[in-house]
């Protein structure tokens, strides 16, 4: 709810987009990751990964996107970003 409500918000402000042959106006996108389990080592750096991962899947979904994911204790993090 709260990543739709930003995403509505930079649109409503109108700001002009002017060399984007997809808006006219700016728009965001976001990639959201959240854990499920105890605390594991390493696990900051795993939970920015599937964030980052998700924001690439955002900005491939098309414009004004919100992609998260949930990064369970135990698990492998995703592949880099862009790759």
């Amino acid at each position: 709810a709260m990543a739709q409500r930003l995403l509505q918000a930079v649109k409503a402000q109108g700001m002009p987009h002017q060399f984007s042959p997809a808006s006219n106006v700016v728009t965001i996108s976001l990639g959201l990751a959240t854990r499920v389990g105890e605390q594991a080592q390493g696990s900051a750096v795993a939970l920015l990964a599937l964030a980052d991962a998700q924001l690439y899947a955002a900005k491939h979904g098309g414009r004004a996107q919100v992609r998260g994911a949930v990064l369970e204790l135990g698990a492998a993090p995703p592949p880099p970003a862009g790759g």
